[in-house]
């Protein structure tokens, strides 16, 4: 996820809570090769088929490695929604991101509940591990 979003690891990521809306009612993603079997007749007549909408829960397994979550909102349609900003639990730095960057997210943070974590490639295997930071 880092190399795809993050600028190579020089970017952050934002850790949310669930509890609250609209993230309450994320959904996981499920990965298959095979694409979902889809009915034009169900998904315009069936409201119960086309309010669960796991069609669009579905991805290639090539995928699976980012462990996403969706949030389907049926009532409202497309576009983008407002979170709030208690929802904001932590800020993860990339593993490159400056000390400018973790300068400026230190005191974004500092009156706030979120916590503030760094991402540390480890040292002998592929892998990514996260510490948190004292603000």
């Amino acid at each position: 996820m880092w190399s795809h979003y993050a600028d190579q690891h020089q970017g952050v990521c934002l850790k949310f809570s669930t509890l609250a809306d609209p993230l309450k009612r994320s959904q996981q993603v499920k990965y298959d090769d095979l694409f979902p079997t889809l009915s034009a007749a169900k998904i315009v007549h069936d409201e119960t088929v086309r309010n669960r909408g796991s069609w669009m829960l579905q991805k290639a397994e090539c995928w699976e490695y980012e462990c996403e979550w969706r949030v389907l909102d049926f009532r409202r349609g497309k576009g983008v929604r407002k979170i709030p900003r208690t929802s904001v639990a932590g800020v993860i730095l990339g593993c490159r991101a400056s000390q400018a960057t973790e300068d400026r997210f230190r005191a974004l943070l500092r009156h706030r509940a979120a916590k503030l974590y760094r991402a540390e490639l480890d040292k002998h295997r592929f892998q990514i591990h996260v510490r948190e930071l004292q603000k």
